[in-house]
């Protein structure tokens, strides 16, 4: 007997486990693997990032088990290099956490494995009344009069089905909940393969993330702490014949093509080995049905340049609580009722994705991007700006206005 049933146990199902749970709804929580596990993940918490947590109150143990305080970043390319500092550009008192505590919001970001932030998500979602079941894997969605009532799973070997009035996808960018709705819609212009590792010995590693611009792609460096790095790569299709059947040696070979990095990685090695995802080239056309709803990447991939896709969970988790929450006090989760989710998420990220859209036109233009980092080298407040914007603590029409833009030259 449950109430909703959440499909994928990264951070915008925990989040929304969570919340529920918290709401006096009964909630079960499927996962297809077993915590701990390793995720492709950039392992960059942006400011924005941390204030979420703390929200839902896991912020301290978050922190504590992260390795590293990132206190903003640098953006090198072969051309012109910029800083920004998440600090100063946004301080501001935070909303109050789930102890009634209010705080000065956060304005550093964290690196932390994906596999020790999602177990604490996980334990919290746990120890608010979540049942959490690992190790299963989701097949089906089953429907009942064009209605969403329940999922098909598979857990060694044996068939199941479950049924409850919710089902909420929250499985990520290549979304089962999201296929059997047939709401997922590839978008070309956005296809893109991402190559994740550890590395440890990297020279040089400071107290802030990198962003490394390359031929095809782009190359994200988190400090986690002791020495050792994430490293994730995100390329554009025309590298996928260089790197099928040899994704480590093209790892290698992408790190030292970085004019900036390649002189820091004498020593460097690989901790933990790469893991290659993609394609990473989807949306959702629609985000509910009668008795269903999609969170997190399941809908919508966000740009991995900007660093906003578990804010994006987390703050869809949010939005879609207090949404599910109004929805089973009348007792209606029909498509009309849900609406309101949807409505809520575009509004709220609207601006972020033209912000996302610009940054791509930045980064696949040489010339334009060479240009607009030669003024954000010299103008600390616009690189702060950007760095803000990025890091989820200011929003993104401070970067969308004609001010900014024509100070870039756009």
């Amino acid at each position: 007997m449950t109430d909703v049933l959440i499909v994928g146990g990264g951070p915008a199902g925990t989040a929304s486990a969570l919340r529920l749970a918290r709401a006096g709804l009964r909630v079960t929580l499927l996962e297809r693997a077993h915590y701990p596990r390793h995720k492709p993940c950039a392992e960059y918490m942006s400011p924005g990032v941390v204030r979420e947590l703390h929200r839902l109150g896991v912020g301290d143990a978050v922190e504590q088990a992260a390795g590293a305080r990132l206190d903003g970043f640098t953006v090198y390319s072969s051309g012109p290099t910029f800083s920004g500092a998440f600090a100063g550009r946004a301080a501001r008192p935070d909303a109050p956490d789930t102890s009634g505590r209010t705080r000065a919001a956060p304005c550093y970001g964290l690196g932390i494995p994906r596999s020790l932030l999602d177990e604490i998500l996980a334990r919290a979602a746990v120890d608010a009344g979540v049942e959490l079941c690992e190790g299963v894997r989701v097949t089906d969605l089953i429907e009942d009069g064009g209605r969403v009532v329940g999922i098909r799973t598979l857990a060694q070997g044996r068939v199941a089905e479950l049924r409850a009035p919710l089902v909420i996808g929250a499985d990520g960018v290549r979304s089962v909940v999201a296929r059997r709705l047939g709401a997922l819609v590839a978008r070309p212009e956005m296809a893109r393969i991402a190559l994740v590792a550890h590395l440890g010995g990297i020279e040089g590693l400071e107290s802030r993330g990198e962003m490394h611009i390359g031929a095809g792609g782009y190359c994200g460096i988190a400090p986690l702490g002791g020495g050792i790095a994430n490293v994730a790569m995100v390329l554009r299709p025309e590298h996928t014949a260089r790197i099928k059947g040899r994704t480590p040696a093209f790892f290698q070979e992408y790190l030292r093509s970085l004019p900036c990095l390649a002189p820091r990685l004498m020593r460097a090695e690989v901790v933990r080995s790469v893991i290659a995802i993609g394609p990473l080239s989807f949306r959702a056309r629609r985000l509910v049905t009668d008795g269903a709803l999609l969170v997190g990447d399941a809908g919508g991939f966000y740009d991995p340049f900007t660093g906003q896709g578990v804010h994006r969970a987390l703050v869809s988790a949010a939005i879609a609580a207090r949404v599910v929450s109004a929805a089973f006090t009348t007792g209606d989760l029909s498509t009309a009722r849900l609406a309101a989710y949807a409505r809520r998420r575009r509004a709220r990220f609207r601006a972020n994705h033209a912000a996302e859209w610009l940054v791509q036109q930045f980064i696949n233009r040489p010339a334009l991007f060479a240009r607009a980092a030669r003024r954000l080298a010299r103008d600390s407040t616009m690189a702060d700006t950007l760095v803000g914007v990025t890091g989820d603590i200011l929003p993104a029409t401070h970067v969308l206005n004609p001010w900014f833009l024509g100070r870039l030259g756009v």
